[in-house]
């Protein structure tokens, strides 16, 4: 594959592409293609690109239900195939052996399962996933979120929330669902805490917006609507600065002016 990307960077990519096809040719095991399709993906300058091309090729022999999944990994946030992946990666269960395989596996299924609205099936992802990689941020971050936003399992988004702020202890996002966990389990304190942490490591508009959002929630559901005004007024001004993200914050910003005037 070196041969392939030099030839694709001085522009004669017809013979990058048979270079690449040759390549695949001498794969004989699962690490060593996923190592080809990472090659083809920084030739061709993404894994859609790498995906579509490796679509049109034949698998190795032995690891066609590898080949698929890497497929799936290059081509899988593609929002028009959705459904048809997910049939790809129900037709590949008990195929994989591999433990990065079945990690690549549960994720991607994980993630279009959430997207196609299919909750339950998302969290049985997510469990599955853990169980071979223990610890993982996404895993964890997004089984919490499906918990407490769709499944209305709060308690039990509490432990993955835990987990991927412990894997992440300054990422604002992490910490802000940590503290909408807790804030969604009645536990105000712990909420407070945890967002007041995640809105210090925020560093822009996208993060700041709802962690300051979600901070005024605490402060009014704790009877404090003096700071809960100030949190709201900070994370309007900087929607204002930012209006871009109007289609996602505006709606959510509304509701919590109506009810911090109710509260008055």
């Amino acid at each position: 594959m070196l041969r392939a990307r030099a030839l694709h960077r001085v522009g004669r990519t017809t013979e990058a592409l048979t270079e690449a096809r040759s390549a695949l040719e001498t794969v004989d095991f699962p690490m060593q293609l996923r190592v080809w399709f990472n090659q083809v993906e920084q030739m061709l300058g993404s894994a859609a690109e790498a995906g579509r091309f490796a679509e049109n090729l034949t698998p190795p022999v032995d690891l066609e239900a590898s080949f698929e999944m890497q497929l799936i990994v290059s081509m899988g946030s593609d929002p028009n195939r959705q459904s048809e992946f997910l049939e790809r990666l129900i037709a590949l269960d008990g195929k994989l052996t591999e433990r990065f395989e079945l990690i690549d596996y549960y994720r991607q299924r994980g993630r279009i399962e959430f997207q196609t609205g299919s909750y339950r099936e998302a969290e049985a992802s997510f469990v599955k996933g853990l169980e071979y990689s223990p610890g993982d941020l996404e895993f964890n971050n997004n089984l919490a979120y499906i918990r407490s936003e769709y499944l209305g399992d709060h308690e039990g988004a509490i432990p993955p929330a835990r987990a991927a702020a412990t894997a992440a202890p300054q990422n604002a996002n992490i910490l802000d669902t940590l503290g909408w966990v807790y804030f969604k389990a009645g536990r105000m304190s712990e909420a407070q805490q945890s967002l007041q942490a995640a809105r210090q490591y925020a560093s822009r508009p996208l993060e700041y917006i709802p962690i300051e959002m979600h901070l005024s929630e605490v402060f009014l559901a704790k009877g404090d609507r003096p700071q809960a005004i100030r949190l709201y007024q900070s994370a309007r001004d900087r929607l204002s600065d930012a209006p871009g993200l109007n289609s996602v914050y505006s709606e959510n910003l509304e509701s919590l002016r109506e009810r911090l005037d109710q509260a008055e």
